[in-house]
């Protein structure tokens, strides 16, 4: 499993196929404050050096009841491609202006832990929700209407579930991809009685099998991919697949695999 624009660096895969979901969120490290509320224009504001400080009059809204500290912004040097895409597009829709990420590096490791936890007091980081859940990292919460707090999208499980519903999928060769189609109308997962608001900074976390084509490795994949073992990955912070991408990523990775035959039994 890995970080998708990584891949590529580190072989040629024969087939690549998604694994499970993942999302990006801003991830602080302001001391005394476990969650802090942006909306896109202030988070666009503070990506692109207008605001600067933690206590920047800017940041107030959304923040009154409890006033932000007199603390120097420190802004990330790097982040997963995928994370800085989902994240940019959607507050980027929000805000109707582009939010820029560029002047971030492209991660050059695996490393979504350091993400996660930003070690300098008053930092702000792009890191995956799994991450960020898993180590207990202060989460931005994204207020997508400024001032009100009712418009409040946190990345828990229903709004991710709910984006789930907006993904889509493309083939091209053996390559298996899903992205995030916000013309679709997000409906209510099952179990779920209502529609969520989606949470739409989603990417997928990417399989690639790699060096010589085997039934070992295809094997193998299958199982990550087979419904149990989606089920295990729905008790982390990951999400499973939708089940027609899943059944998608294993007609890609079933190639060439025999195919079980029925044992007869007595009497048949």
């Amino acid at each position: 499993l890995a970080e998708q624009s990584l891949i590529a660096s580190r072989c040629t895969p024969f087939a690549t196929v998604p694994v499970a979901i993942d999302a990006a969120v801003l991830v602080t490290n302001v001391p005394g404050y476990f969650e802090i509320y942006l909306d896109p224009s202030q988070i666009i504001g503070i990506f692109n050096g207008t605001i600067t400080n933690w206590s920047d009059p800017a940041l107030v809204v959304n923040n009154e009841e409890y006033p932000l500290p007199d603390l120097p912004i420190v802004l990330p040097t790097e982040a997963t491609a995928s994370s800085k895409q989902a994240l940019s597009d959607w507050i980027s829709r929000l805000a109707g202006e582009p939010l820029d990420l560029s002047a971030i590096a492209d991660a050059t490791d695996f490393s979504e832990s350091a993400f996660a936890m930003p070690i300098e007091e008053g930092a702000i980081s792009i890191a995956s929700v799994s991450a960020a859940t898993f180590a207990g990292s202060s989460i931005v919460a994204i207020i997508a209407e400024p001032g009100n707090l009712e418009s409040m999208i946190r990345p828990d499980y229903e709004a991710i579930l709910s984006a789930k519903t907006q993904l889509v999928s493309s083939l091209e060769g053996t390559e298996l991809t899903v992205s995030l189609d916000p013309s679709i109308e997000p409906t209510a997962e099952e179990g779920l009685t209502e529609v969520v608001t989606p949470y739409q900074a989603v990417y997928p976390v990417k399989m690639a099998l790699c060096g010589e084509d085997t039934t070992l490795k295809r094997t193998a994949a299958r199982f990550l991919l087979r419904q149990d073992s989606q089920g295990v990955i729905a008790t982390s912070a990951l999400m499973p697949l939708p089940e027609s991408v899943r059944i998608e990523a294993i007609q890609i990775v079933i190639v060439g695999l025999p195919v079980p035959t029925p044992v007869e039994t007595e009497g048949q």
